[in-house]
């Protein structure tokens, strides 16, 4: 991936991020290698791998275990969006949305479900201070 002003130069004095969201929905981890154009002969080239990100559950007959195993996975403290203050996007497939609405449940009730339940609490991001202070630049001091 190649990324360059339209014109001109990047202006990097007013920029301390840059954040290039990318979700990997294959079965195998991509790699990305990214080169940012400045100034001529100026350039960041990074190299990124990205795993596969999925929930499974085979079992969950009901939208509590269907979404709870979604939780489970977006609410983990090793999940990449835990650490950077992201954001996750959900997509349920058609099998387990038909179940979750076989239920009577609506998306109101799925988002209002994710929102209750998916979640980390700070303290199990920094390890409880087991390392010292945790700094991340993507959270308030």
């Amino acid at each position: 991936m190649l990324l360059r002003p339209a014109r001109g130069a990047w202006d990097w004095a007013a920029a301390s991020n840059l954040f290039i969201p990318v979700e990997n929905l294959e079965a195998e981890a991509i790699t990305l290698l990214l080169r940012i154009e400045s100034d001529p002969g100026r350039d960041l080239r990074a190299k990124a791998v990205i795993a596969p990100h999925s929930a499974t559950n085979h079992v969950a007959d009901d939208p509590e275990g269907i979404l709870g195993s979604i939780c489970s996975a977006v609410g983990t403290s090793a999940n990449n969006n835990a650490a950077s203050s992201g954001h996750c996007a959900v997509v349920i497939g058609p099998k387990h949305a038909r179940t979750i609405a076989g239920k009577g449940w609506t998306r109101h009730d799925v988002r209002n479900y994710l929102a209750m339940h998916a979640y980390n609490l700070f303290s199990e991001i920094s390890f409880n201070g087991r390392y010292g202070k945790i700094y991340n630049r993507n959270l308030p001091k």
